[in-house]
């Protein structure tokens, strides 16, 4: 409620703020503070359009339809709940409900329990990250029944095939992993292997991102070359091929983001215009936000932002003594770049919302991306013809043993001494560090006094503030 209550009264500050601004010719405040209106504005009618309908049972009856597995544990798993019927009424939209039986995707379940609504609160990540998948209710229970049997919807069949193919050919733990590295489906990973991930910095390869759409247009990219496709016949197979992968995946908002600028880097080729990578980041970043204002809240949405943000600003920097180089020199200080770059404005984020930092995420970066980017590379076509024909899937057996050393390499690191740090950064510690890292920055324009000045007082700020709270 005061969260609530915090988050409206802006709005008076806000819309004040824009009437003052707009009498002055100052362009960069009258701009942050118009954007920030609009951005309100759509984030409150966003609010009211997509505010579900209230629901406070106790042990009421309850039906829906399993839909997906959205995260695993020792003990247990969490399934999202499609198509609700509570107390004899449907509801359009999701739930969540954590249990230790073992359900599938299709199945309709009926039990007896407790459902409640989940409350928006920008400040609570955790509720803005089932509000975003469309998850608006907490469901609790501790028998669930299965009452039948629905059809898979195309993506779902794709999935559950692939499932058993890799399950099949590379075993169950590998065979998991192939479909987390793939399509983000983390189903059949067992927890000490989530963990090692964790531990050493590589959870991200089984979140479908830009790191996968990276892969995936590496492909795109190389097919054209091959077959000497034009630009117009690139761009509409790009778009396609995107839009399916973003289906198959469920949007995510690390594809969605990575699929318009990459979508936007074709256009720019097309129109034979020069590609900024800032101007792409921060057009997918206006599109998302139009389309769904809460993303602005959502971890994974910062997370993703943050990291592409990282890189456009320091890898160029950090690769420029490189540039001369012997090609073996210049792929390692690569990967130690981009993992070094995308974790520069992810640090503060993760720290706060996790409060755990992974030591030596730069060391597994550098040896599991390239090895993951290639088993990704082989994967894509080779699932592409078991699917087509099953027998094929025999195909997907090499590829077991680079799995089979990502897994060793993760757990080796996550051995390590200190390899999870456990502290905690206060959001406005965050926001000081960010700041001196943006101005720390090639993008920053002003003088070398004024970079020196204004980052040592962000960091002084920031370490302030950290060791205080």
């Amino acid at each position: 409620m005061k969260n609530a209550i915090a988050f409206y009264v802006l709005l008076p500050v806000l819309v004040v703020a824009t009437a003052v601004l707009l009498f002055f010719k100052f362009k960069t405040p009258k701009l942050i503070s118009i954007f920030l209106l609009v951005g309100f504005l759509l984030m409150s009618l966003y609010t009211v359009i997509a505010k579900p309908i209230e629901v406070d049972r106790q042990n009421v009856y309850f039906e829906g339809r399993v839909c997906d597995v959205s995260d695993v544990t020792t003990e247990s798993k969490e399934y999202v709940l499609s198509e609700l019927t509570i107390g004899g009424v449907k509801y359009p939209r999701k739930a969540s409900i954590r249990t230790n039986e073992n359900l599938e995707v299709g199945d309709i379940v009926s039990f007896i329990g407790d459902v409640q609504s989940i409350d928006f609160d920008p400040f609570d990540g955790i509720s803005v990250a089932s509000i975003s998948k469309g998850i608006n209710y907490q469901a609790y229970s501790s028998i669930i029944n299965v009452i039948g049997k629905d059809r898979l919807t195309l993506s779902e069949t794709i999935k559950t095939k692939l499932s058993s193919i890799y399950r099949e050919y590379m075993g169950d733990l590998d065979g998991g992993i192939a479909l987390g590295l793939v399509l983000s489906d983390t189903e059949h990973i067992d927890y000490s292997t989530t963990r090692d991930m964790r531990a050493s910095g590589l959870s991200h390869l089984f979140s479908v991102s830009g790191l996968h759409v990276g892969f995936m247009c590496t492909l795109i990219y190389g097919a054209f070359r091959l077959f000497k496709l034009n630009k117009r016949k690139s761009l509409f197979v790009v778009i396609g091929i995107l839009l399916a992968y973003g289906i198959l995946t469920g949007f995510p908002v690390g594809v969605v983001r990575a699929s318009i600028m990459s979508v936007a880097i074709l256009v720019a080729e097309f129109i034979d215009e020069r590609n900024d990578p800032l101007n792409s980041l921060a057009f997918a970043t206006i599109v998302i936000l139009l389309i769904s204002p809460i993303e602005l809240f959502s971890v994974s949405f910062q997370l993703s932002i943050g990291a592409v943000f990282g890189i456009v600003c320091f890898y160029r920097s950090m690769m420029k003594p490189f540039e001369y180089g012997n090609r073996f020199s210049k792929s390692v200080m690569g990967s130690v770049a981009v993992s070094v770059s995308a974790n520069a404005f992810v640090l503060p984020i993760a720290t706060n919302v996790f409060g755990t930092f992974a030591l030596y995420f730069i060391i597994a970066n550098v040896i599991a991306v390239p090895i993951s980017s290639v088993v990704y590379g082989a994967l894509v076509p080779l699932s592409l013809l078991a699917l087509i024909f099953e027998p094929l899937g025999i195909l997907t057996i090499p590829l077991r043993f680079p799995i089979m050393a990502i897994r060793i390499i993760a757990g080796g690191i996550a051995t390590l001494p200190f390899s999870v740090i456990n502290f905690y950064t206060p959001m406005l510690s965050g926001l000081f560090y960010s700041l001196g890292m943006v101005v720390l920055s090639r993008f920053y324009m002003g003088s070398k006094k004024s970079k020196i000045i204004i980052c040592t007082l962000s960091f002084i700020a920031c370490a302030l503030i950290f060791f205080t709270f």
